[in-house]
């Protein structure tokens, strides 16, 4: 696999380089690499034309258009791919390399170019392709004709120029190749690999950090934050507001986000990614009625899209889930389009009209004009609209044929050639800044034999002090963070204590102590006997539960508790807990039946930890105590009010249990029960409220507590139910084939209005594309369940 990135040109001195990397192997983000073994290694540095050259041009009687400087440097680019793909590569493309791997076994390895990762320019680059043509860099030619045909019809057309010499940007050459989008250059690719049938535009594949994230995302945002712009100044500090208080989750999940989210400074892929995630309660009820339920709609499928698109493990059943989805935002965007984006007259924001004023200014001085100032454009902020035709929104329906085609996206993820270029700049940084590309080079050359140096050091030493390692110990290295092999980690600490009689009498007229101590020993003689349940532990007698005993009547508090699990590409993650910060809402498999109707409860309860403790335990007079950890838990109850779940493209909605419910606002939690951490947002919309609890220390705020939350979808494989091992906590269907989690849509364009459909699941399909099934699947990360949606009740999922 190759990258590089036409828009990111080193700048070393005098020189511009433009790096190249080779990616070998399927490797992830979350792949840990020795040095030795990085997934990216450099290959080339492509030196761009330097300045001098339209001097030289002129000095040779010719004028250097800008057609005729575009057409010499994709020229210069296939040259110089032409020197890499040379006579010797070719040999072992052909025949292969012997080579000795690391099990110590002669191999025949053939080398193969599966993926080229680039954004749009260098596709249509390497393609050999206009700009913003009418063709894209993966349907060249018509997609109803066969390769062959495809290549054929490249061929004449490009033939047809060389043979009759005409000059590079006239209007001849526009006339021959216009039909075809191409252009006079000479593919390096298509030139050296063409014996070996290999073709050229099935490499280029799709590039979902640029395309998406930075691409389609972006833009909608944008368009999104002019609309409220055009509402009103309030509107914007409102959703910079509630952004503020959205709390992080997980190690690197969600992040603090910046104090003006709205003005869109200094993000990366990684920032609007933890936008798109959290974005839906930041615009709930900022948009007038009729728009502000669609745009809820299209946040859904956006972040549900993506969501799919991203996952490291995919099966079938989720790529069904991804085209029927891709069916859905496509009809929900064109809507935004078409009917949302036109209720509102919206025009540049500030920091566009900024950055267009320092454009305008720089074409100006570029030029040597005069009129060069500091003030901003004169002509003021102009209208902008939605740009539904584009090319990356175009690449959506590509996704899962491709994801069929290559494997997960995680494996041609252009961010890991962008993490890439800090390994260029420190080089850059510890050369003397002339003569740039030999001290490169002599880094590199450096830095592999170093790295080869320490991996025979290591060997020596582990073969010295272990000659024959025992095949049968099945011990392994303790992994960062504690052994990933239990469930869960809370300290053995025991500085904090807390001596229960004491801690009642100060607090005995808070709601969240009342009752504290019996309904500790109830929960923990349960556990003891064998009968608890989540939540839902037996009635006992006073008399049963003096057999249980604190030692020296007190327990012990601990800020932080860590849990592992397994996610659903079958790997061991850790969320980490904390009673002291927003980190602490935990996620547990619901015990509930199913309803009146038949309908299946929520699979999953919402609990929020202020107290992680544990106990030495003393049953039945014994002299030996037992550690006990448990937590302290509000529960969160589903909002009856609320439809929430993928069939109604809406995230689900808890709410605190009140205070004086019969079903008990606080609990008692076994750790050994919680799946994982959750992240709750709180529902901006709907306030604050008093009337859940009255002044407690289980209270966050002196103003009250958020009235509801929405459950994230963070965990997306969670509730879509096709994580790998996890059939065991819900009840699954055994059949996923006919997966359909979007219902009839809403938002079906007018007959002259759609565009036939291919079994690409491309956005310009026709109607819903739904199947109609009673199959549901709601969405996010490990576990789930199937659901019979009916006409009456949709709340479960």
């Amino acid at each position: 696999m190759f990258w590089s990135d036409a828009t990111h040109v080193a700048q070393f001195g005098q020189s511009k380089l433009w790096p190249v990397y080779g990616y070998f192997g399927n490797q992830s983000k979350y792949t840990r690499c020795k040095p030795s073994s990085r997934a990216a290694h450099h290959v080339a540095f492509v030196e761009l034309l330097p300045d001098e050259f339209q001097d030289w041009l002129r000095a040779k009687g010719i004028h250097p258009t800008s057609p005729l400087l575009a057409h010499c440097r994709r020229e210069l680019f296939h040259k110089i791919w032409e020197l890499l793909l040379d006579d010797e590569f070719l040999e072992v493309y052909r025949h292969g390399i012997v080579l000795r791997c690391r099990d110590g076994i002669w191999r025949r390895i053939y080398i193969r170019i599966f993926t080229y990762l680039a954004d749009y320019p260098e596709k249509v680059l390497i393609a050999t392709i206009r700009d913003m043509g009418g063709y894209c860099a993966r349907r060249t030619a018509n997609a109803r004709q066969d390769d062959e045909a495809r290549q054929a019809s490249i061929t004449t057309a490009r033939r047809s120029i060389y043979k009759y010499g005409y000059v590079v940007n006239s209007d001849r050459v526009d006339d021959e190749l216009k039909a075809e989008s191409l252009v006079p250059t000479e593919n390096a690719f298509s030139k050296r690999l063409s014996p070996f049938r290999f073709d050229l535009f099935i490499m280029l594949v799709v590039d979902l950090m640029h395309e998406f994230e930075l691409g389609v995302w972006k833009a909608l945002f944008t368009h999104l934050i002019r609309i409220l712009h055009s509402i009103g100044s309030n509107a914007v500090l409102l959703f910079n507001e509630r952004f503020r208080q959205i709390p992080t989750f997980g190690r690197s999940t969600i992040r603090r986000f910046a104090h003006n989210v709205a003005e869109m400074k200094k993000l990366a892929a990684r920032d609007f990614e933890d936008i798109l995630q959290c974005c839906i309660p930041c615009f709930d009820g900022l948009l007038p009625a009729p728009h502000n339920d669609s745009v809820a709609t299209l946040l859904y499928l956006a972040a549900y899209w993506h969501s799919l698109a991203k996952l490291r493990m995919h099966t079938d059943s989720s790529l069904r889930v991804l085209d029927r989805v891709t069916v859905a935002f496509g009809q929900a965007i064109r809507h935004f389009s078409e009917v949302t984006c036109k209720a509102f007259d919206t025009v540049e924001t500030d920091a566009e009209y900024s950055a267009r004023g320092r454009a305008d200014r720089r074409r100006q001085q570029k030029s040597g004009s005069d009129n060069s100032t500091n003030a901003a454009p004169s002509n003021g902020k102009r209208a902008r609209t939605f740009n539904l035709v584009t090319f990356k929104l175009h690449s959506l329906g590509d996704y899962s044929r491709q994801i069929r085609y290559f494997g997960t996206t995680d494996s041609y993820n252009t961010q890991i050639g962008e993490l890439e270029h800090r390994v260029v700049k420190k080089r850059h940084g510890r050369g003397s800044k002339k003569n740039v590309v030999p001290q490169l080079i002599k880094l590199d050359v450096a830095e592999t034999v170093h790295d080869r140096m320490a991996e025979e050091l290591a060997a020596t030493s582990a073969s010295a002090s272990d000659p024959e390692p025992d095949s049968n110990d099945t011990t392994t290295p303790q992994p960062e963070g504690g052994d990933l092999r239990s469930h869960h980690k809370i300290a053995a600490d025991e500085s904090t204590k807390l001596y229960l009689g004491d801690w009642v009498r100060e607090h005995r007229r808070d709601p969240a102590v009342i009752n504290f101590i019996p309904q500790l020993k109830s929960h923990l003689l349960a556990r003891i006997l064998g009968t608890a349940a989540v939540g839902d532990e037996p009635s006992y007698e006073a008399s049963e539960l003096n057999c249980v005993q604190f030692k020296s009547d007190c327990i012990f508090g601990h800020a932080t508790a860590t849990f592992n699990y397994t996610t659903y590409d079958l790997r061991r993650d850790q969320d980490t807990i904390n009673v002291n910060r927003d980190r602490r809402d935990v996620i547990v498999t619901s015990n509930e039946d199913a309803n009146e109707d038949g309908f299946p409860a929520h699979p999953f309860w919402y609990a929020r930890v202020i107290g992680i403790h544990h106990a030495n335990v003393l049953y039945r007079g014994s002299r030996k105590a037992r550690r006990m950890e448990f937590l302290r838990v509000p529960w969160f109850g589903i909002d009856p009010e609320w439809v929430g779940g993928a069939l109604n493209r809406r995230l689900d909605r808890v709410g605190f249990v009140p205070e004086g419910d019969e079903s008990g606002a606080f609990g008692f939690l076994d750790p050994a029960h919680v799946l994982r951490a959750c992240h709750l947002i709180p529902a901006f919309a709907l306030a604050r409220t008093t009337t859940l609890l009255p002044p407690s220390i289980a209270r966050d705020s002196t103003q009250g507590d958020w009235t509801n939350y929405y459950v994230n979808r963070d965990m997306m494989m969670r509730y879509l139910g096709l994580g790998v091992g996890h059939l065991n906590s819900i009840d699954f269907r055994t059949e996923t084939d006919d997966i359909n989690p979007i219902a009839e849509d809403d938002y079906v364009l007018p007959a002259d209005r759609i565009a036939t459909s291919d079994n690409s699941g491309s956005l310009a399909v026709a109607a819903a594309g739904a199947d109609d099934t009673e199959d549901y699947y709601d969405d996010d990360d490990t576990l789930s369940r199937s659901v019979k949606p009916t006409s009456t009740d949709l709340r479960a999922c």
